[in-house]
């Protein structure tokens, strides 16, 4: 089964391993009536009344297209209204969980806004929630169904999974994976953590338009792929070999920029609302560093998004920038808000923030040809997915920059399984799905030996002794347990250089997406407290036995709560066509 997690979404789509066919799954929300249309997306939110956020072991009030209407809520209606909990993707990317033995509490705390903080447990809690309304019958407002499955065919297919593919963004931490695990097995969807695997977006959005017409050149194929939604622009640039060679990572080039629809939104707030804005003093937005349009600008990105959802107004700002938001990229628009009005122009809006994002697209795509050494004409197919990517300007600027090449948006997406067009996130999810007949696309070192595993490893085999080491002799304890050089080298000389895994030590990007105590709490300051190496000499370093005693601490009290042990590799068994119904 594929499953693409997205920022506001998760959509998912079954394969028949022995057919080739994808069945894609839907919800229907069990509070109305039968008429309801299916919907292929279940919202990514839930909502939790004051009462559950003091007992996170409890379930939340509502989920999905539920948590926006949380009916009924259970505090009178003096008292505050909870927590909405959504568009909380990038938490699962900053560390990994864990209650804290000097407090009882778990750790660290995410700042949603000036005003609201929770536990990062509770994304991880909630997320494994909606991954559990997957499954048949599992939830009594949602019902899950599967194109072209019986019930009881999508209930035994269910039953039987051979294996669960998430998407990850270019760049993601292992933190973002541990975590993405955690939810998936507390989600009883499968039983293994080696059952769950990770391709990245854009890879997965190539792969139902090669499953579907895997061509007969004789010559390499240039194949760009652009997914941008609500976080990030995710690309690939692809030099598919001709038949019947298989598709490797090595035919592929990857790029992530920081910059989507959430960027935009901020952008088009900054740069066309702002300055014309009348009684937004409790905004307080002169007191921030605003982002430069265009730049991804992480630090200021994420203060600026706390401040708006910290006050009722930034709130509405934010909500009525997301509907005007598709109109504005088509035509001028007028809005009021409170005691402004605006006209905004839409040629406003391509010189002040798309033009922007254009140029860093722009620069990503060259970087991409330069990699793969294509020139602009060796294109000859470009796929935009997401709604980001969609927007007509950039359908015109990819013609303008490939003129050989056709353009396909996720309107012109065809479902060669169900007749009909088929959505961006449903697109990304098939492809997730078609994985197993793609295996060489797996980044399989990562996958068995990731970097908490190393680290876990190394601390555990090293020697604590005073004498000095080289990375050859780390190289060589690792492969004493099995562990090739080739999935190991790199990790090992940033470790040597001072690089932990990320997660452990807060960039200052993530720092800003926790609580002001959490970013104190003592575990991190211990673990930055001093490096877990020193260099002596040319390739040569000496353990600091302190630090080595806090890192493993540290990982006991983190593993000391979750369903993964780290104390093997994961196995390696893409391939499900032995499952007794071939489905997964």
């Amino acid at each position: 089964m594929g499953i693409d997690v997205g920022t506001t979404a998760l959509s998912a789509t079954l394969l028949n391993t022995r057919t080739g066919s994808l069945h894609p799954i839907f919800w229907v929300d069990g509070r109305t009536d039968t008429s309801t249309p299916r919907s292929y997306k279940l919202p990514l939110a839930a909502y939790f009344s004051t009462a559950q956020l003091t007992h996170l072991e409890t379930q939340p009030t509502a989920l999905g297209y539920a948590a926006f209407q949380p009916e009924p809520r259970t505090e009178p209606p003096a008292a505050t209204s909870g927590l909405l909990l959504h568009r909380f993707k990038p938490y699962l990317n900053v560390t990994i969980p864990f209650r804290s033995p000097q407090t009882n509490q778990w750790e660290p705390q995410i700042r949603q806004s000036d005003t609201q903080s929770f536990p990062l447990v509770l994304v991880q809690e909630t997320l494994a929630s909606l991954l559990s309304a997957l499954k048949p019958q599992a939830a009594a407002m949602l019902e899950s169904q599967a194109d072209r499955l019986t019930p009881s065919e999508f209930e035994q297919a269910m039953s039987h999974l051979a294996g669960v593919v998430i998407d990850h963004p270019v760049g993601s931490s292992d933190a973002y994976r541990f975590n993405m695990r955690e939810a998936v097995l507390a989600a009883g969807l499968v039983l293994d953590p080696a059952q769950i695997y990770f391709l990245e977006e854009a890879i997965a959005a190539l792969l139902p338009p090669l499953q579907r017409s895997p061509g007969s050149s004789t010559e390499p194929q240039g194949l760009l792929v652009i997914s941008a939604g609500t976080s990030t622009t995710e690309l690939v640039l692809a030099q598919v070999p001709p038949q019947p060679h298989p598709l490797t990572r090595q035919h592929l080039a990857l790029r992530r920029l920081a910059y989507a629809g959430n960027a935009l939104d901020q952008d088009i707030i900054c740069q066309l609302l702002l300055p014309g804005a009348i009684g937004w003093e409790a905004l307080e937005l002169d007191r921030l560093d605003l982002p430069l349009p265009g730049e991804p600008d992480l630090q200021a990105r994420y203060r600026l998004q706390q401040r708006l959802e910290s006050v009722p107004l930034g709130q509405l700002v934010l909500g009525t920038v997301r509907r005007l938001k598709p109109a504005l990229c088509q035509q001028d628009v007028s809005v009021s808000l409170e005691r402004s009005r605006w006209q905004l122009r839409h040629q406003d809006l391509r010189s002040w923030v798309l033009s922007p994002y254009l140029q860093q697209l722009n620069r990503e795509v060259n970087l991409l040809l330069a990699q793969l050494e294509l020139a602009p004409t060796a294109v000859q197919t470009v796929i935009c997915t997401g709604g980001t990517a969609s927007i007509a300007i950039v359908s015109q600027w990819l013609q303008q920059k490939f003129p050989a090449a056709t353009v396909v948006s996720d309107a012109d997406s065809n479902s060669a399984n169900s007749g009909g067009t088929v959505s961006g996130q449903q697109q990304v999810s098939m492809g997730l799905a078609l994985l197993p007949l793609f295996p060489t696309l797996l980044d399989a070192n990562r996958h068995q030996f990731n970097e908490y595993f190393l680290l876990r490893t190394i601390l555990k085999t090293l020697p604590v002794q005073a004498e000095p080491i080289s990375e050859a002799h780390v190289l060589k304890s690792l492969e004493r347990q099995g562990i090739p050089a080739a999935a190991c080298q790199s990790f090992v000389s940033a470790l040597l250089e001072g690089q932990l895994p990320t997660g452990l030590l807060m960039s200052r990007a993530s720092a800003v997406l926790l609580s002001p105590e959490s970013v104190q709490n003592v575990d991190y300051q211990e673990l930055a407290a001093a490096p877990l190496f020193t260099r002596q000499g040319h390739q040569v370093y000496r353990l600091n036995r302190q630090q080595r005693d806090r890192l493993w601490n540290h990982l006991q009290i983190i593993l000391a709560n979750t369903r993964q042990t780290l104390e093997a590799p994961l196995k390696l068994e893409l391939n499900a066509v032995n499952q007794p119904d071939g489905l997964g």
